[in-house]
């Protein structure tokens, strides 16, 4: 059985350590605190190496990103991993605050709201090495495929007719199944199947290399714990944008996993102690007949100097890549509102039309306007307006929860929002909500005649596809179609959205 999971980069680590130790002694020489109680996140302890149970204590990638999440939000709370039903039935009785490695459907979103993305998963069809006619998803046509009872690929595979669906009680029962041939391959998550491939010493079953399926899970809380989710959301905005998330997700990814058993383990383990072994021998041997031709004094200078350039190399090169960084967040975000800014926009609205251009799906442009701002400022002063130009931001960023949607302060009180893949009917959807939320904000205006509280209008225009290489007037002509659009929504008493036609 395998019990025993160790990285490449860890293997070469212990050899480096376990020298360095034999010639050592050879040589001899606010805002989103919850202080009155501490939160409770749960999550699966049936989901490795994403979520799982070590002695009681919660590991897993999505426990390190939440963690960060936990941090960056500055909330007290501790994370558990569990039996999946408990867990979800504590969190309907009040007993815990929220749900980690969840997906959205339409039961759940009957009591639950949903946080911003938190991990992406790769659903892959896992197969026999031998089943050369199971290739892609087409070729699991009237054969039997494993799946996990509540799992996302059993609500995707109902939707494809002509495949049998087979609950298996557990991956590892599944793989068995899968080598008795009572089911033709299982769909699963491609970190859990590795997985469970490796802990259970399975070698002649494999996964095809592409996924059938992408998602995208999230964080849940009960609906109405705004609180907690505007918390949760400003914490992974947090980590997506300065670096944090993607380190996370390189340390769990990048690394090569070697699966061995126990015994295997032990042989390996003392061959590399032999090895280390004979290595600071020979090192002992050369070095002292290197010794021959070289002074011990003029070899300590070398190593002294070299040891000095390298410190100072590695010095200056930190500072450089911190004030990069530094540069390029200054670059792209607007400093009020921390949303991006117009440069970076339009940098991002070229790109995004010329996968439009070779994709052909639609991309929608929100231009949003605060109504009758300037007679907010000229009434409040601009310390007011700027704060009410925040929270119309903040708005728009828990508004969109894919990865490349993009919000940006436009100048002034303008704003656009860039939609990737959408049409111009769901556009307006998010509009609306947009438009609502900034209402329920009861931000009193300057004038009460007009309206009692701060509203925006909203104009949308939508490219759908891209038949000639005139990418910057097309960009333009977006531009100008949203500002009518928004033009409308104005003239027509503010307040509204309105598509270009």
């Amino acid at each position: 059985m395998k019990i025993f999971l160790v990285t490449s980069n860890t293997f070469l680590g212990s050899l480096i350590l376990t020298c360095v130790t034999i010639l050592i002694f050879s040589f001899g020489s606010s805002i989103h605190a919850f202080p009155t109680q501490k939160l409770l996140f749960l999550g699966n302890e049936n989901i490795p190496p994403i979520i799982y149970n070590v002695n009681g204590s919660a590991k897993g990638v999505v426990v390190d990103i939440t963690k960060a999440v936990i941090k960056e939000a500055k909330l007290d709370a501790e994370i558990k991993a569990m039996n999946w039903a408990e867990a979800q039935a504590l969190l309907k009785k009040g007993k815990a605050d929220a749900l980690l490695q969840i997906n959205k459907n339409t039961q759940r979103e009957k009591y639950l709201d949903f946080s911003l993305p938190l991990l992406k998963s790769e659903f892959c069809i896992f197969k026999l090495n031998s089943r050369n006619d199971i290739s892609n998803l087409k070729s699991l046509r009237n054969k039997i495929v494993g799946v996990e009872k509540k799992g996302y690929p059993r609500q995707y595979l109902k939707k494809k007719p002509g495949i049998k669906i087979k609950i298996i009680p557990d991956f590892k029962t599944g793989f068995r199944m899968i080598k008795t041939k009572e089911i033709d391959a299982i769909i699963v998550d491609r970190w859990v199947g590795e997985y469970q491939l490796a802990i259970n010493n399975i070698t002649d079953i494999s996964h095809l290399e592409k996924p059938i399926a992408e998602n995208y899970s999230a964080i849940a809380v009960l609906k109405g714990n705004t609180k907690l989710l505007h918390s949760i959301n400003y914490g992974l905005s947090k980590i997506r944008e300065n670096g944090i998330r993607q380190s996370i997700l390189r340390k769990w990814k990048g690394y090569e996993i070697i699966y061995l058993t126990k015994s295997r383990f032990t042989l390996y383990k003392n061959i590399v102690i032999f090895a280390c072994i004979c290595s600071v021998l020979l090192f002992i041997i050369i070095f002292y007949a290197y010794r021959l031709y070289y002074t011990r004094t003029k070899l300590k200078k070398v190593n002294l100097s070299l040891t000095k350039n390298k410190i100072e190399l590695e010095i200056i090169k930190d500072k450089l890549k911190q004030k990069n960084k530094y540069l390029y967040n200054v670059s792209k975000t607007d400093s009020l509102t921390g949303l991006y800014n117009r440069r970076f926009f339009n940098e991002a609205h070229i790109r995004e039309l010329r996968r439009v251009k070779r994709n052909q799906y639609p991309l929608s442009l929100l231009m949003i306007d605060v109504d009758y701002f300037k007679d907010y400022n000229d009434k409040y002063g601009h310390v007011k307006g700027d704060i009410a130009l925040k929270k119309v931001s903040h708005v728009l960023r828990i508004s969109i929860n894919r990865p490349h949607d993009i919000a940006s302060r436009y100048g002034g009180e303008e704003f656009v929002l860039l939609l990737p893949e959408t049409p111009a009917k769901n556009a307006l959807t998010l509009a609306e909500k947009i438009r609502n939320t900034v209402l329920e904000l009861k931000i009193e205006t300057a004038n009460k005649k007009t309206s009692p509280y701060l509203t925006v209008s909203i104009g949308i225009a939508e490219v759908e596809r891209i038949q000639y290489n005139i990418i910057n007037k097309i960009a333009l002509d977006q531009i100008d179609n949203a500002d009518k659009a928004m033009f409308l929504s104005k003239s027509n008493g503010r307040n509204q959205s309105n598509i270009y036609i």
